[in-house]
C-alpha cells in the first residue's frame, strides 16, 4: 500500500479551464480531456475565464484567440497580470486557426505559453496536454 507523499498524481488533479466562445469546440476539446483523464471547467468568453480563474488556481487554460467580449490575447494578459498578486502561474496555451508562423508570434508573447492549433490539429491534443502538465 503506498502512502499519499509516494503516490503518483493522476490527471484528474489537474486543473484546467477551456475558454472558447464555439460550443462544439468547447464539447470537443471536454471530450477529448475526459478521455485522457482530465476533468475541466468552461468558460464562453476572456470576461467568464478572468471571473473564474480569479476563484480557482487553474494549471492548465486553453484559450480561443479569436472571441467576442474579451479576445484570447486580452484575456491572456489580464490573467497574466492578476497572477502576480495570487503568486500562481497557469500554463496559457492559445486555441487557434491560425498558420503556424501566426502560431509563433503568439507564443513570442510574454503572456502566451505555447499554442494549439484547432481542426485535424486536434490528433494528437491529448498527448501535447499531457507533455504539457507533466512540464
Amino acid at each position: 500500500m503506498m502512502d499519499s507523499e509516494n503516490s503518483v498524481k493522476q490527471p484528474a488533479d489537474k486543473q484546467i479551464l477551456i475558454v472558447d466562445d464555439n460550443p462544439t469546440n468547447l464539447l470537443l476539446l471536454q471530450k477529448i480531456l475526459a478521455k485522457a483523464g482530465y476533468d475541466s471547467d468552461i468558460a464562453v468568453n476572456g470576461l467568464d475565464a478572468l471571473k473564474m480563474a480569479s476563484d480557482k488556481n487553474y494549471d492548465l487554460i486553453l484559450l480561443d484567440v479569436m472571441m467576442p467580449v474579451m479576445n484570447g490575447l486580452e484575456t491572456a494578459r489580464l490573467l497574466r497580470e492578476h497572477e502576480a498578486s495570487r503568486q500562481h502561474r497557469p500554463l496559457i496555451v492559445a486555441v487557434t486557426a491560425a498558420e503556424p508562423e501566426e502560431c509563433q508570434r503568439l507564443i513570442n508573447h510574454d503572456h502566451i505559453d505555447d499554442f494549439i492549433r484547432k481542426g485535424n490539429h486536434y490528433v494528437h491534443f491529448s498527448e501535447r496536454i499531457v507533455k504539457l502538465l507533466e512540464d
